[in-house]
């Protein structure tokens, strides 16, 4: 089993912006180079600008199951 987790979150003046990314997955070691294995990832990217000649905002997501296959050189 495998957990990763990633977050970044930042405002600089009238910039602000978060990234956030997590991912859990089984694998399953067929023979000690490959691995077969079926996971979930949430991914969220969000940035926003709010200034005296510009105002705009960048949302971008995206979540599911990754079935996946790993080999070992």
């Amino acid at each position: 089993m495998n957990l990763r987790g990633q977050y970044f979150d930042i405002t600089i003046d009238e910039i602000s912006g978060s990234f956030r990314n997590y991912r859990a997955s089984i694998e399953y070691y067929i023979n000690e180079n490959i691995v077969l294995g079926l996971g979930y990832n949430d991914f969220s990217l969000d940035v926003g600008v709010i200034g005296s000649q510009f105002q705009g905002g960048l949302e971008w997501k995206y979540q599911g199951f990754n079935i996946f296959v790993s080999m070992r050189i």
